[in-house]
């Protein structure tokens, strides 16, 4: 994971990779954000969180993230523009996936359309008006951190390769 540092701002310092990739989550999830749907999780939301039935209904991490983060009291625009972000930073973390594996083979304009064309696929972008959808950020995210912890533990000898495999089995 030393190199994570380094490859997120080698992204992040190309100002046309984050302009359209912004722009590409406005385009996404901005009409979303922007205008309230009510669900039908939406409904019993003050049960899930006070009374407990979040973890009757098996989502338990959010239960937890809950006594730790006390999400309970947002307003919905938070927590999706929250996942939106989640989001965005998977993709970039998945393009770091998949420069590491093809190198310079990939030219910077194509790690981008892989970013803008993970944002907009139709089957994520159509849960977001589900309640508490980050879990799908939240997901991404991790499982391209573990990716990355794995790949480094390949390359890795003793306590530091432990350490990297512990990450990804987490």
């Amino acid at each position: 994971m030393k190199h994570l540092k380094a490859d997120i701002q080698d992204f992040f310092k190309n100002r046309w990779f984050l302009f359209v990739l912004v722009l590409t989550a406005i385009g996404c999830y901005g009409f979303k954000l922007m205008q309230p749907v009510i669900g039908i999780d939406d409904t019993p939301y003050e049960y899930y969180f006070s009374e407990g039935l979040i973890v009757v209904v098996g989502r338990w991490v959010l239960f937890l993230l809950n006594q730790i983060l006390n999400i309970g009291k947002f307003a919905p625009f938070l927590t999706d523009f929250a996942g939106v972000v989640l989001l965005t930073f998977a993709a970039v973390l998945w393009s770091i996936v998949w420069k590491r594996i093809f190198g310079d083979q990939i030219p910077k304009w194509g790690y981008l359309v892989f970013s803008c064309l993970f944002l907009s696929n139709p089957l994520i972008c159509e849960v977001y008006t589900y309640f508490l959808h980050n879990g799908i950020g939240i997901g991404y995210t991790f499982s391209a951190l573990a990716v990355l912890a794995f790949s480094e533990g390949l390359e890795e000898k003793g306590r530091t390769k432990l350490r990297d495999f512990g990450i990804s089995a987490l």
